[in-house]
């Protein structure tokens, strides 16, 4: 299994304001996308998503492709990470 990135790294913003996109990742099982698997999404400190939890899930669809909830910047500036993982996958 593969879980990568698609879009939504490398991102800035000013503290205290939303990033301008979510997160997008796709999980993979060599060429074939994985459908109706939960990724966790998990925020470091310095970022919280937008409804003000440090996690967040999302169902991949069709194309293996789950998206976040958007991230706010707290007050720290700096860089963050937020990691996706998946369980269960079968």
């Amino acid at each position: 299994f593969a879980l990568a990135p698609v879009a939504g790294d490398g991102q800035s913003t000013h503290v205290g304001t939303a990033f301008a996109a979510p997160l997008r990742v796709r999980l993979t099982e060599g060429d074939r996308p994985l459908q109706g698997a939960v990724v966790t999404f998990t925020a470091t400190a310095g970022v919280l998503f937008a409804d003000g939890t440090a996690s967040s899930q999302a169902v991949t669809d069709a194309d293996g492709f789950a998206t976040s909830a958007g991230l706010v910047a707290l007050d720290t500036p700096g860089a963050f990470t937020v990691l996706a993982d998946t369980h269960g996958v079968r």
